[in-house]
C-alpha cells in the first residue's frame, strides 16, 4: 500500500508528514527511508500503538487514564519508537530539512494527561491529532472513498468537509486498498477550490 501512496504524493508534487508505527520496520527499513528521501516529513505514532488512556466507555470513547505502570509501558515504547526512527532517517536532510521530526501522533487519536505527560517527558514537542479522519481502512470501495474524502458523518446529523487548516488522517496499510488512488483523483479537485498541501512542520516550524 505504500509504494502507491508515494507515487501519487510525487505525482502530485505533495508533502506529507508520516506518523510511523515502527515495531515492523526492522523488517524493511528502506521502505521507511524511501518516504524521507521524497521530502516528507518522519514521525512518531508508538512502537506497539499503545493508546494514551485506557478502556471504553460504552459509546466507544477512550475516556480513563492511564495507570502507573500503564504509564511506565508507553514511556519506554516511545523511547523504542524513536530510537528507532533515528537509526534509519535521524541522518536524512532533505531540501535542507531533517527527515525525522520530534512529533507525535496518538494511536486512536485519544489523549489523558497522564498518557501525554509520557510523550512531552521523553522529549516530543508536539502530539499531532487531525480533524478530519478519513477511516480508510474501513472503505469498501473506491467510490466509498472518494466519498470518504468528500464528506465525513460525525454523528447527530451532522457531517464535516474538508476546509482550511484541516489535518486529514490516513492509513497506510493493506487494509486501506483505495487511498492512494482517490487521494490522485481529489488532490487536483482540492487544488482548484484553492487548497496547498505542506507538512505539518511547514507550520509548526519543527
Amino acid at each position: 500500500s505504500l509504494n502507491p501512496l508515494l507515487y501519487v504524493l510525487e505525482k502530485q508534487g505533495v508533502k506529507a508528514t508520516f506518523f510511523i508505527r515502527t515495531n515492523h520496520v526492522s523488517a524493511n527499513p528502506n521502505l521507511l527511508r524511501a518516504i524521507a528521501q521524497q521530502g516528507h516529513q518522519i514521525a512518531c505514532h508508538t512502537n506497539n500503538h499503545i493508546a494514551l488512556v485506557n478502556d471504553l466507555d460504552p459509546g466507544g470513547i477512550r475516556t480513563s487514564s492511564l495507570t502507573e505502570e500503564q504509564a511506565a509501558l508507553l514511556r519506554k515504547d516511545l523511547v523504542e519508537s524513536y530510537q528507532i526512527l533515528w537509526q534509519y532517517t535521524g541522518d536524512l536532510i532533505i531540501d535542507g530539512k531533517p527527515a525525522l521530526s520530534r512529533m507525535f501522533r496518538p494511536p486512536t487519536l485519544a489523549v489523558s494527561k497522564l498518557g501525554l505527560s509520557q510523550v512531552l517527558d521523553v522529549g516530543f514537542d508536539y502530539s499531532i491529532s487531525g480533524d478530519y479522519s478519513t477511516g480508510d481502512y474501513e472503505a469498501s470501495g473506491y467510490q466509498d472513498m472518494l466519498n470518504r474524502l468528500t464528506w465525513r458523518s460525525i454523528g447527530g446529523g451532522r457531517c464535516i468537509t474538508i476546509h482550511n487548516g484541516s489535518v486529514i488522517v490516513m492509513h497506510m496499510q493493506g487494509s486501506a486498498k483505495y487511498t492512494a488512488q482517490a487521494l490522485d483523483e481529489m488532490i487536483p479537485k482540492w487544488r482548484s477550490r484553492g487548497y496547498e498541501f505542506a507538512r505539518i512542520d511547514d507550520y509548526l516550524g519543527s
